[in-house]
Order: structure tokens, then C-alpha cells, then sequence
């Protein structure tokens, strides 16, 4: 996901939001889900995502198609990559 995250900007810098977005919904997660997922991560500075943030959210959504329920709440070792 790191990886990904950096091909995706320019080795590291932030990723916009329109840019993470399209990412994200290449999960194939429903919209509602989503949704519900990018909720769980705390958000930093307003219009872009940090490779924290989306290393994730990205997690998260694998776990979700893979079958796993959304937590109500952030787990303490997915806090930690924030």
C-alpha cells in the first residue's frame, strides 16, 4: 500500500482527495460503505490524504471485501500508522 501510495503521488507528497477517491472506490466497496469507512480515519489538512491515511483506509477496505465487519471505532494499531 505504500508503494502504491507513492507511485500514485510523487514519492510521498500528499494525494488529493479526488485522486485517493478514485483509489478507493476501485475496491469495489459500495458507496455507503466507503463512506463509512473514510469516517473512521481521522482526517488532517482539508483537501488532501496523507500516506497514513490512506494505507488506512486502503486496509480497511480489503478487510470489508474480504468479508470482515467495519469497527465502530479505529483500532489502536491502525491509530499507530496515522
Amino acid at each position: 500500500l505504500r508503494s502504491m501510495y507513492r507511485k500514485k503521488t510523487e514519492d510521498g507528497e500528499a494525494m488529493p482527495n479526488a485522486v485517493a477517491m478514485k483509489e478507493f472506490k476501485r475496491s469495489g466497496v459500495d458507496e455507503q460503505e466507503l463512506r463509512r469507512v473514510i469516517r473512521l480515519v481521522p482526517r488532517g489538512q482539508k483537501g488532501i490524504v496523507t500516506e497514513g491515511q490512506f494505507i488506512v483506509v486502503m486496509f480497511l477496505l480489503k478487510k470489508v471485501m474480504g468479508g470482515a465487519k467495519l469497527p465502530s471505532a479505529l483500532p489502536a494499531q491502525l491509530k499507530k500508522i496515522l
